[in-house]
């Protein structure tokens, strides 16, 4: 996982309040997290009837999971599902998420290590931020965490609609959006996870990579398979062979053994793969 961080400053202290993560080594999803304890409002908002939802308080922050395929899923505010672009094929920048804090009372002060970036909050000021996902330098925003291929943007933004704010000076809102850019799932999860890896990599052919630390190879396919494809390797010592073999119709992954029996953690090179997906 690649992760950051983001506190909010003010009046010399720090406040925890963003966290990230991205599974790049696996299938390229985005992890947003709002970290806090206490109560919070969770709102949706719906752009075009122009009207906000209230829904129960519930306790602690949110994670938000938005998938290489663009599945977009709200944990911990409504639990809905909403469908975005795959992340590989951002051409423009799209709303996630909203919060909206009353000021720093309403976080947890961080009482060990370091964020990796700082938003500064003038005491006695309330916060809104809106996060969005894009393309690297799609939009100017307050704060900008780039990956290899999309960015999360970070923008202030100054006033909420008046029915939120009224009698409840205190809440936490959390607005999303009521609808995404598509009814349904454009790229499936199979070929979400090869074009992450061929993103990252820059090539579109199948991508071999060394064993890790535990000895395994992995294989991503260069297009997604109708069923788990039967699998030739020659590798160039004879005296190896394959063991813990593993296909899915998107990727494989297996170890090798020496003539003794034992695992090969080391690169002992491949001469060719095959694979046959016919039924």
């Amino acid at each position: 996982m690649t992760s950051s961080s983001i506190d909010i400053l003010c009046c010399g202290a720090q406040y925890r309040f963003l966290a990230f993560e991205w599974n790049h080594s696996g299938d390229g999803s985005l992890y947003i997290m709002f970290v806090r304890g206490g109560e919070t409002l969770n709102s949706t908002y719906d752009a075009n009837a122009g009207t906000w939802l209230c829904e129960k308080a519930t306790p602690r922050g949110f994670r938000i999971s938005y998938h290489g395929s663009g599945v977009v899923r709200y944990h911990g505010i409504d639990g809905r599902t909403l469908y975005f672009p795959p992340l590989s094929e951002l051409d423009n920048s799209h709303s996630i998420v909203s919060v909206s804090i009353p000021g720093t009372h309403s976080l947890d002060s961080r009482l060990s290590g370091k964020a990796d970036h700082l938003l500064e909050c003038p005491a006695g000021e309330r916060l809104s931020i809106a996060i969005s996902a894009g393309p690297v330098g799609a939009i100017q925003a307050d704060l900008a965490i780039n990956f290899p291929y999309f960015s999360v943007s970070i923008s202030r933004f100054a006033e909420l609609p008046i029915e939120l704010v009224v009698g409840k000076p205190d809440h936490v809102h959390i607005l999303t959006p009521r609808v995404g850019p598509f009814d349904k799932q454009i790229m499936s999860k199979g070929s979400a996870y090869i074009r992450h890896h061929q993103t990252v990599v820059g090539s579109e052919e199948m991508i071999i990579y060394r064993p890790n630390a535990e000895g395994v190879y992995r294989v991503i396919f260069a297009s997604e398979m109708r069923i788990p494809p039967n699998v030739s390797i020659v590798l160039a010592d004879p005296t190896t062979r394959v063991v813990d073999l593993v296909r899915t119709d998107h990727f494989l992954k297996f170890k090798v053994r020496d003539s003794t029996g034992k695992f090969v953690r080391g690169d002992i090179g491949i001469l060719s793969i095959v694979l046959d997906a016919r039924l």
